[in-house]
């Protein structure tokens, strides 16, 4: 049997990124975000109405999943756990030594993972807040504004440090590490799951996996590796938004290796205020683009 790989980290820290390179590798074997599986982590048997549910969750749509589903016998006493390997098996013969899986939140279910796949492998991926927030800039989800995105991204990271205490099976690397250092890191990435390096992974990896309608939001994925990518947000974020990211999050940012830059900055006492109503507004209409988006994209799959 082949060995879980669970990628995980705050939503736009390069989880599709990590899990591109790696997937460069014919020692592993890459899908698409797989949120419909947390379903199958809770105990007991898989039932028609767990089967009905699965049918029409968008995710699991998009492995195109109709056959599997056919032939999945519910009978009998197959229990909710056992239906993730068997879509596994069905998908790719465990012809490869990792699944990697790259939903970002697999830290939030790290214990139920962990009691369903004891010898399954964690990978955290940390990036600096303040480039997390202007890469959210681009993206038609995720909070808009740069408060509730701090307080956001310290949550998101806090669920991949606190497993850290255990020690097992876990390995925390930083994005910036990657694109300034990539043949190092991924190399020692590789040292820890005992495959092989190959200069396909820092080239840019291999994005075949993802489903179209992701492909602009991830759009460097499968492209050569760039230093030039770690700093943009010092270009493209506005002061007052550093300041405020920075004021949320200053000893976390340090802990984690990064230096502070704009502390010194003075705002008008009402500019969090406004600046979190601006970020609303925004954040609304993104997730409405986005809904339309992903409705599209499973009509197409339906044709």
């Amino acid at each position: 049997m082949s060995t879980k790989l669970f990628i995980g980290g705050c939503e736009r820290s390069g989880t599709t990124m990590l899990a591109g390179l790696l997937n460069a590798s014919k020692e592993c074997v890459t899908a698409p975000e797989a949120q419909f599986k947390f379903r199958l982590l809770k105990e007991g048997t898989f039932s028609k109405s767990d089967k009905e549910v699965l049918k029409n969750n968008f995710r699991f749509r998009l492995w195109n999943n109709d056959e599997f589903l056919e032939k999945l016998d519910t009978s009998g006493e197959l229990r909710r756990s056992e239906v993730f390997d068997q879509l596994l098996k069905f998908r790719f013969k465990n012809s490869y030594q990792y699944f990697v899986d790259h939903t970002p939140n697999n830290f939030e279910h790290y214990q139920a993972l962990k009691r369903v796949y004891p010898n399954a492998k964690f990978l955290h991926i940390i990036r600096d807040g303040r480039a997390v927030f202007n890469s959210l800039m681009s993206v038609p989800w995720g909070p808009k504004d740069p408060i509730t995105a701090a307080r956001w991204w310290m949550k998101k990271v806090g669920w991949g440090l606190a497993p850290l205490a255990q020690g097992e099976n876990i390995y925390t690397v930083r994005y910036e590490d990657i694109l300034t250092k990539p043949e190092i890191t991924i190399s020692s990435i590789c040292d820890w799951l005992g495959i092989k390096f190959n200069k396909g992974m820092i080239e840019g990896g291999d994005g075949t996996f993802l489903p179209s309608y992701t492909h602009n939001q991830h759009k460097l994925v499968g492209k050569d590796l760039s230093a030039n990518r770690v700093n943009l947000w010092k270009e493209k974020l506005k002061r007052k938004d550093v300041f405020l990211i920075e004021r949320e999050t200053n000893i976390l940012l340090q802990n984690l290796g990064y230096k502070l830059e704009d502390l010194d900055y003075k705002m008008k006492f009402y500019g969090p205020v406004v600046s979190r109503i601006k970020g609303r507004l925004k954040s609304m209409g993104g997730r409405r683009e986005y809904r339309r988006k992903q409705a599209i994209e499973s009509l197409s799959r339906q044709d």
